[in-house]
């Protein structure tokens, strides 16, 4: 079934055999953990999922884990100038509640909220700044440097 797979929140992952049926001695059957009995299986739930491939040559059995992490757009410059483009630091794809540090070039933070809500940048100085957005709960950071050009 090939190796383990991570995929974004919110998507779904295409489960199938190695082997397609017709290099399989017929007649083929197929036994999903899930109770499925179909070729492949589509998942949107993380767990471990297993297949049983029954020819009348045998059984061969395989395993496949499935994770699934929050997956985002996070952008690396913002231009708050009132014209409605990337006047903020938005972040595309966040749900549930993020943790935004913001730091200036000299390692100073500048800004920190556990509930970040794509507000950030309206009011901040021109310059450099590194981030760190993180969600405990999915075991997630994303780090990075963002510009404010004004």
């Amino acid at each position: 079934m090939g190796a383990d797979t991570t995929a974004c929140a919110g998507t779904d992952v295409l489960l199938r055999p190695s082997l397609p049926a017709r290099l399989l001695p017929a007649p083929v059957t197929y036994r999903w953990s899930t109770g499925a009995t179909t070729s492949t299986l589509r998942v949107q739930q993380a767990g471990t999922y297993s297949l049983q491939v029954i020819t009348r040559c045998g059984v061969q059995t395989a395993s496949r884990q499935v994770t699934f992490t929050p997956c985002l757009t996070v952008p690396n410059i913002i231009t708050p100038d009132g014209d409605g483009y990337n006047d903020e630091f938005k972040v595309d794809g966040l749900q549930g509640a993020w943790t935004l540090c913001l730091f200036n070039r000299w390692g100073r933070k500048v800004y920190e909220t556990v509930a970040y809500r794509n507000d950030w940048g309206r009011d901040a100085a021109p310059g450099i700044y590194y981030y760190q957005l993180s969600q405990s709960a999915a075991g997630a950071v994303y780090r990075g440097w963002l510009t404010v050009i004004r």
